[in-house]
């Protein structure tokens, strides 16, 4: 088990936030209802001295091509306005409510990060999604 992980594991002790650890994967979960979506929140060492908060929104395939880029867009938006809400993309096109932390923060920071991608998700189900008419539950199975 790594520092990072370890850091990770006293948080979430400390927050009494119950969660799951696999060990092979060297990665935490936690479970957040989200409009009636039980979101898994990845907590992971990313590399040395970071950690990575994340949830998966989905696949952008999922989207129709003519509101991919309207859905992008708004992304992009608010991430500009949100504190600490950051919207991403990965190289297999997967869309992610995240943060990155580093190692040297301390509850309140890891707190309110965590607090940030929750919103993150809260605002793609309940604005962004419905505003481009996506099937949120669609998207969030195809995880």
């Amino acid at each position: 088990m790594t520092l990072e992980s370890e850091q990770i594991r006293t948080w979430l002790e400390l927050m009494r936030m119950p969660y799951d650890y696999d060990e092979d994967r060297d990665l935490y979960s936690t479970i957040y209802d989200v409009e009636g979506h039980r979101l898994p929140v990845i907590i992971e060492s990313t590399k040395p001295e970071w950690i990575k908060v994340r949830v998966r929104l989905g696949d952008l395939s999922m989207i129709p091509e003519e509101s991919r880029f309207g859905v992008l867009r708004e992304m992009l938006l608010r991430n500009y306005e949100l504190d600490d809400v950051t919207f991403s993309l990965d190289e297999s096109g997967v869309m992610y409510s995240e943060n990155d932390i580093p190692r040297s923060s301390n509850l309140e920071n890891f707190h309110s990060e965590l607090t940030a991608v929750v919103l993150g998700a809260l605002t793609f189900v309940r604005e962004i999604g419905p505003k481009f008419n996506l099937s949120i539950d669609e998207l969030l199975r195809s995880q």
